[in-house]
C-alpha cells in the first residue's frame, strides 16, 4: 500500500485516537504525492470526508492551493446535493408512516440524520435507498408511478417493468422534461423480512441496525473480497459501518452483539465484519 492510500483510510472517519493521528503525522511527514492522493480520494468516493478530516486536523494547509479549493468544492456541492436529497426523500418518507407502509430509509439517505447530521457534506450518496415489506410492494408501486417515477429491475439495466412479487429489488428514476434519466434513483429492497425491517424503524434497538448493515455489506462483498484486500473494495460502507458503531454500539459487549446476530442467524456477516473493520481501526474489539 503506497503512503498516499493508506493515508486515504487513515483520514476516512469522523473521530481520530492518539495512534491513528500519530499514524496520520508520520505519513505526511515523510512526504506525500498530493495529486495522487487527491485521485484516490476521488476513486474511492472519499473526498469529501477527507476533506473535512484534513480540515479538522489542521493539515489542509499544506496541500497545494489548487487541491485545496477542489476538494472544497466537492465538499460543498455534494452539502448542497445532500440537501436536496434529504428534501426530495422527506415527503415520501411522509406518506409511507401516514399510510402505515413498511418501508424504512437505510444507508446513505439515513445517515443523513444520524451519524453524519452534523457534517452534512462528508458522505457522497449516488441514490436513496429504501428497505420494505413485500406486502406493500403493490402500494409503494402505485405511489412511486402517482409521483411521476418509473420502475426499473436492479439487475437489468434500462429495462422499464411492471412489479412482479418475484423481484426482489426495484428502483425509481423520474424523467426529466427531454425523457432523459435525472441524478436521482430510489431504490427499494424487498428481501428482508418485515421483523427485520420494523426492528430498524423503531431505532430503540440500534444493534439490529447494525446487523442490517453487515448482512448487507457481507451479501455484497463476500464473495468478491478477502481479508486480505478489505481496504480495496466499497470502503465507504465500511466507514458507515464504523461511524454507525462507534456512535451506537461501542458501550455493548461483543458478546452481547453476537447474541443479537444469533437470533436472526448472523453470526457469520458479524464476524466478516468485525475481521474488516479491526483491518482498518484500532477501537474494535473482536473476542
Amino acid at each position: 500500500m503506497t503512503p498516499e492510500d493508506a493515508l486515504v483510510l487513515l483520514l476516512g472517519r469522523l473521530t481520530f485516537d492518539n495512534l491513528t493521528k500519530v499514524r496520520i503525522f508520520h505519513i505526511v511527514k515523510n512526504g506525500v504525492d498530493w495529486y495522487k492522493f487527491l485521485n484516490i480520494c476521488v476513486k474511492r468516493k472519499l473526498i469529501c470526508m477527507v476533506y473535512k478530516s484534513l480540515t479538522d486536523l489542521e493539515i489542509i494547509q499544506l496541500l497545494p492551493m489548487i487541491i485545496i479549493n477542489n476538494m472544497q468544492y466537492h465538499y460543498e456541492q455534494n452539502q448542497e446535493q445532500n440537501r436536496k436529497f434529504l428534501k426530495v426523500s422527506a415527503p415520501i418518507i411522509s406518506y409511507f408512516n401516514n399510510n402505515d407502509i413498511l418501508a424504512v430509509p437505510v444507508k446513505g439517505i439515513r445517515f443523513l440524520n444520524t451519524i453524519y447530521s452534523k457534517e452534512l457534506g462528508v458522505r457522497i450518496l449516488s441514490d436513496i435507498d429504501f428497505i420494505a415489506s413485500s406486502k406493500n410492494q403493490s402500494d409503494i408501486h402505485c405511489f412511486m408511478k402517482q409521483s411521476g417515477y418509473n420502475t426499473y429491475l436492479v439487475n437489468n439495466k434500462d429495462v422499464f417493468c411492471s412489479t412482479n412479487t418475484n423481484v426482489k429489488s426495484y428502483f425509481y428514476i423520474k424523467f426529466d422534461e427531454k425523457n432523459s434519466y435525472g441524478k436521482l434513483r430510489i431504490d427499494f429492497d424487498f428481501g428482508y423480512p418485515d421483523d427485520l425491517i420494523q426492528k430498524v424503524q423503531s431505532s430503540e434497538q440500534p444493534v439490529y441496525e447494525f446487523l442490517y448493515l453487515c448482512n448487507s455489506y457481507y451479501e455484497e462483498t463476500y464473495n468478491i473480497i478477502n481479508s486480505k484486500n478489505i481496504a480495496t473494495y466499497n470502503y465507504v460502507k465500511l466507514i458507515d459501518i464504523h461511524e454507525y458503531y462507534s456512535k451506537y454500539l461501542s458501550a455493548y459487549a461483543i458478546k452481547e452483539i453476537f447474541h443479537y446476530a444469533d437470533k436472526i442467524n448472523s453470526r457469520k456477516q458479524l464476524m466478516f465484519i468485525l475481521d474488516c473493520l479491526e483491518a482498518l481501526y484500532t477501537d474494535v474489539f473482536h473476542s
